[in-house]
């Protein structure tokens, strides 16, 4: 994966994560974050293509596809799509989230395997 961005809400109470497969092998994430406890699932939203130049043109068939899929809180890992853009939305749970472990955002604890 390139690119994992991540935010919280503005209440407090969400985590929305951002990532980006550009390859063209699918990859596996590990949702498990360091000083965060979800209560619930969550949603995902990914986009494929079937290359990196794809693109949806009127009147043809879509060259790009978004799904939605719901998550459960016992999920572990999810498959992440090649040439995809996938994003997570821990919406309206309760969690608590450490801003910094030793002098980082939590979100650096996302596990990626490489």
């Amino acid at each position: 994966m390139n690119s994992i961005v991540g935010g919280v809400g503005s209440d407090g109470k969400s985590l929305t994560v951002a990532l980006v497969n550009p390859t063209q092998e699918p990859q596996s994430l590990n949702l498990h974050l360091e000083s965060v406890q979800f209560a619930g699932g969550a949603q995902m939203w990914q986009t494929t293509a079937s290359c990196p130049d794809a693109a949806n043109v009127l009147d043809k068939q879509p060259g790009v596809a978004i799904t939605e899929k719901a998550l459960s809180p016992e999920a572990e890992t999810v498959s992440i799509a090649p040439a995809s853009i996938t994003v997570f939305d821990f919406r309206q749970q309760t969690f608590q989230l450490l801003p910094y472990i030793e002098g980082r955002s939590a979100l650096n604890y996302i596990s990626v395997p490489e």
